[in-house]
């Protein structure tokens, strides 16, 4: 990721002394695209835009997670519910795919208005940042974001899905066409928020082998998503393969989306390895 960080070095930095919360590193790691202004955690553009870090909305993630999530208001909130990286094993060292609690969602508390900041504000220039990846499992083709490292990590995913593929064969009708699809401009299903496949950062597997939350409830949209996934437990060497590269799974959502995995580093990397990251390489006064 260093070689993100080239185009920024002539940002003004704040004192080292200054205390920066850790998550708010990890943004930075994974998107070196802004400066912090020290007092008030806000993150600033070089275009004069602001957004704040700290959450005052004293909102519960767990309690008040329909009205959090419909309106995150600051960057701080996306951290709320930790993503819980990895799989445990059984005794016979078999995966296992745990149901996550009530309204654990980590990754979908997203700030809107970041990731137009950070990917394309409008279709267009989402649109603009788009390259396509050979996605090697089937040679198939996929629009995807060319910023902060998302297609090469999309690429690599699909070489090692591709080596997964060949040691397990029954797997490769999850990962290969038709697939969910990437790059869409489009809110999401059921929200007046922007789906992450608006920016091109997102990739859906087979749709026919997986489970989607709002499918399951559309007879009765007031009633409680009961997790379901279909897919074996062997989906988690998908999953491990994703989250290696950065990725994020939505089969670990209480409000499930097996199919749906999305580039979310700032979501996986430890807090040693951002601190290391930040320390190095965040712009220092000359």
């Amino acid at each position: 990721m260093v070689f993100w960080l080239l185009a920024f070095l002539s940002f003004t930095s704040f004192s080292a002394q200054a205390e920066i919360p850790k998550n708010l590193k990890c943004l930075w790691v994974a998107y070196p695209a802004f400066k912090i202004i020290e007092k008030s955690e806000t993150v600033l553009f070089p275009d004069g835009t602001q957004m704040p870090y700290p959450d005052d909305s004293g909102l519960d993630p767990r309690k008040d997670f329909d009205q959090i999530v419909e309106n995150v208001t600051s960057l701080e909130q996306m951290f709320l519910i930790p993503y819980p990286a990895g799989f445990q094993k059984n005794p016979a060292g078999q995966y296992i795919v745990r149901a996550p609690g009530l309204n654990e969602d980590p990754g979908r508390l997203r700030y809107e208005a970041f990731f137009k900041k950070i990917y394309g504000e409008t279709q267009a220039a989402a649109r603009s940042n788009q390259v396509w990846v050979n996605w090697a499992v089937d040679h198939s083709k996929w629009l995807f974001n060319k910023k902060f490292g998302a297609a090469q990590a999309l690429e690599k995913v699909s070489i090692d899905l591709l080596k997964l593929t060949h040691k397990h064969p029954a797997l490769a009708h999850y990962v290969t066409s038709p697939l969910g699809g990437t790059f869409n401009w489009r809110p999401i299903a059921g929200s007046h928020n922007m789906s992450v496949h608006s920016f091109g950062v997102a990739i859906d597997i087979n749709p026919s082998k997986t489970d989607y939350w709002r499918w399951d409830i559309s007879k009765n949209p007031n009633q409680v998503p009961k997790f379901r996934n279909r897919i074996p437990a062997e989906i988690a060497e998908i999953a491990e393969i994703f989250e290696s590269n950065g990725f994020i799974w939505g089969g670990k959502w209480s409000h499930y989306d097996t199919m749906h995995f999305e580039y979310r580093p700032e979501l996986l990397m430890s807090k040693e390895y951002c601190e290391h990251q930040f320390n190095e390489n965040y712009p220092k006064q000359p």
